[in-house]
Order: structure tokens, then sequence, then C-alpha cells
């Protein structure tokens, strides 16, 4: 799980990856005599954490805090939304890839970053069967993990 735990209420975020994301909460504060509280916790490793930290470098402070700037704050809301299409009238969520060589960002239904071949579309997903789970778009729209999802890639020219 990928955490976002600030120190108070407006103090510095710290992004990291813990499989318990409310124990490693605790451990952090035995260590710190501020009030911390978990923001939130996505499903993700550590190539999620690295790509947030490359996403948030210009506000990092040390290490893996970052400045609580309304970016990052904005960033840390919608990194928990899922992108979608309607196709046929059913909503899909989006997995976006960098070009059509790389694995695609994090799946909205289990986190992993899942690899496809050429060409752009509508998928079964590689952790269906697994888990059976639902995403959920900023506008309320829930997608559903058994349905698939669609791969669409940012940058066509390599």
């Amino acid at each position: 799980m990928i955490y976002f735990i600030q120190v108070e209420n407006n103090g510095p975020i710290k992004i990291g990856t813990a499989v318990d994301p409310k124990k490693r909460l605790n451990t952090l504060q035995i260590g710190n005599h501020k009030k911390l509280n978990l923001i939130t916790a996505i499903p993700g490793k550590s190539g999620l954490e690295s790509k947030i930290h490359r996403d948030l470098k210009e506000f990092r402070r040390d290490g893996e805090w970052f400045n609580p700037t309304t970016e990052v704050l904005d960033y840390i809301q919608n990194i928990q939304f899922a992108e979608y299409e309607i196709q046929d009238g059913v909503p899909y969520a989006v997995l976006w890839r960098d070009t059509v060589n790389t694995d695609a960002d994090r799946c909205p239904f289990c986190g992993q970053e899942h690899s496809h071949g050429i060409g752009d579309g509508h998928r079964v997903p590689h952790c269906y069967g697994k888990i059976n789970k639902t995403a959920r778009a900023k506008d309320g729209t829930v997608l559903e993990q058994k349905k698939g999802y669609i791969v669409r890639t940012r940058n066509t020219v390599s």
C-alpha cells in the first residue's frame, strides 16, 4: 500500500509504502512529538511510490517528506479516483501507459502495473479472478473490475 501521512493538519506529508499503513503510522508516531494523521492509503508498491515521488519532486522537502502545498494535496485527492470511458453505455476504467512498450499505470482494482501488447482498447484485467473489486471515478461512477478496463497510450510515437 502507498500511504500519505501528514504532521498535524498542515505539516509535511510523508509518502511511503507499507503492508499495514496504520501500523506504520503508529511506528512513526513513536518517534514524533507532533500528532501524525493518515490522510489516505491506496493500492500500490514501490514502483507507484517512485512515480508519485517523481511527479511531486518540486515539492520535496527531504527524503519521503513533501510540503503540503495545494498541488500536493490535490494530487493526493485525485490519485484516489480512476479515470474512465464509456463504450456502448458501459463505464470502463482507463489504464494509461507511456508507450506501447511500457507497463500501464496502476490498476485501480489491484494496484499493480499491468503489461499489455500493442494496440489500445478494451482488455480483460490480468488481476480478475484473484479479487473482484470496484473502483470509483471522481464523479461517483462505479467501475467494475469484472467488466475489464481500457488501455490507452499517451505517446504513440516511440
